[in-house]
């Protein structure tokens, strides 16, 4: 499984900004390959999904957030800022909270090799998402991934938005649900 350089960078920038005084520590606590992408990460490349993602994810839980995945989802939030408020940004200027979702369908792809996400359900302050392609997917990946869907709708104009995932393929269900509401 490969995830493109513009999923990465938001991974490197997180760390630089909320934790710039202990950047180094957090590159010395990865491994050579690892350390390696984080240090020349470019938009328009393709790298290995464990290096690129999941440990750096794991070890920013580990160093910043005791343990705790928390630092997962507020690292896809940021994810979020970085591509809305940037590359992506015509999409929250012209769409609604439907539009934006949908447009994860399409996104997502552009960032991971071989995934698939849908949207199941909606209504006017809910969405249901699936995941229901994703090879080698894992509990941060899955928690990143709604932390930036989690966050989209918050730019949108969501209020209170909250989140929950109800079914996961790292648990060996067919698919992984995140279902969001807001007021």
């Amino acid at each position: 499984m490969e995830v493109k350089g513009t999923a990465v960078i938001p991974v490197v920038r997180f760390v630089q900004e909320k934790y710039k005084d202990r950047y180094d520590e957090w590159i010395k606590s990865l491994s050579a390959d690892s350390a390696n992408i984080m240090k020349t990460v470019m938009n328009s490349r393709w790298y290995p999904l464990k290096e690129s993602i999941i440990e750096p994810t794991q070890k920013v839980c580990d160093l910043f957030y005791a343990g705790k995945e928390a630092g997962a989802l507020e690292m896809g939030s940021c994810s979020a800022d970085y591509g809305l408020k940037g590359v992506y940004k015509l999409f929250v200027q012209f769409g609604s909270p439907s539009f934006i979702i949908s447009k994860s369908s399409q996104i997502l792809p552009t960032y991971y090799k071989d995934s698939v996400i849908e949207v199941f359900k909606e209504t006017k302050n809910s969405v249901v998402v699936h995941i229901t392609k994703f090879p080698d997917i894992h509990r941060l990946l899955e928690l990143r991934i709604a932390g930036w869907q989690k966050r989209s709708l918050e730019i949108c104009g969501c209020k209170n938005v909250k989140m929950e995932i109800t079914k996961s393929l790292t648990k060996g269900d067919p698919f992984t649900e995140l279902v969001f509401n807001w007021d």
